[in-house]
């Protein structure tokens, strides 16, 4: 780089997990391009998954940190043309446009024989991300001081709500990881250590229980709740 200053490009910035890693990163003495569709990322490139992307548009860049994922597609056609075959323009345009480090993740929600839509979706972008020599993370359910995202969901309808509705009792297991160990793995990632197709999973070692970690968060928020069980 002959002392320039690194850039990298982070899609879904203007999400929890992608803005907390873009102000991360920035923070090593990377600068950071934001992608994404919308507007309240200081001044971000206009990305949306599932358009074909110019490999032009990578020209200065070293390195991609891949988190968009778009929502809104609620089918399985939808999810591929957006999701899967968006990320795969995305990776296709950074590896002929030279990026040497493109970090891509995923989702503790995505192995084999999984039954959610996401899951799959994610399990299918592993899959071409790992053939553009991407690094692969899998994080569980990421939590900070500023919580957003799923976790921040959750929070949020602790606050809310007096009365919870557990789907399943509420046995679901909740693999946790902090946004902070998130962000010093992916900054690992785009400094070229890990030369591995195989996806890194990152969350604590020992899980909650749903009906646990909303109970948590309740004593934490001082707030009183009862739950109401519903048989999935």
């Amino acid at each position: 780089m002959n002392g320039a200053q690194p850039i990298c490009a982070v899609t879904g910035a203007s999400g929890y997990v992608g803005g907390r890693l873009n102000a991360a990163i920035q923070s090593t003495g990377w600068k950071t391009v934001s992608w994404s569709r919308r507007s309240s990322v200081g001044k971000p490139f206009p990305f949306q998954l599932g358009q074909d992307v110019n490999p032009d548009s990578f020209a200065g860049i070293q390195a991609l940190v891949h988190c968009a994922y778009d929502f809104q597609a609620r089918n399985w056609g939808e999810i591929v043309t957006k999701n899967v075959r968006g990320s795969e323009k995305l990776f296709r345009a950074a590896k002929a446009a030279g990026v040497a480090q493109i970090v891509f993740i995923s989702s503790l929600s995505s192995f084999p024989g999984c039954r959610s839509l996401y899951g799959k979706a994610k399990l299918e972008i592993e899959s071409i991300a790992s053939a553009h020599g991407a690094t692969i993370i899998r994080p569980g359910l990421v939590h900070g001081a500023t919580a957003g995202g799923v976790f921040g969901g959750l929070v949020k309808q602790v606050k809310q709500g007096r009365i919870i509705p557990l789907l399943g009792f509420g046995r679901q297991l909740q693999y946790l990881v902090h946004e902070a160990d998130l962000s010093k793995l992916v900054i690992r990632a785009i400094n070229g250590e890990f030369k591995t197709s195989t996806p890194i999973t990152l969350a604590a070692p020992h899980p909650w229980l749903m009906r646990d970690l909303l109970a948590h968060l309740a004593k934490a928020l001082n707030k009183r709740i009862s739950f109401v069980p519903i048989p999935w």
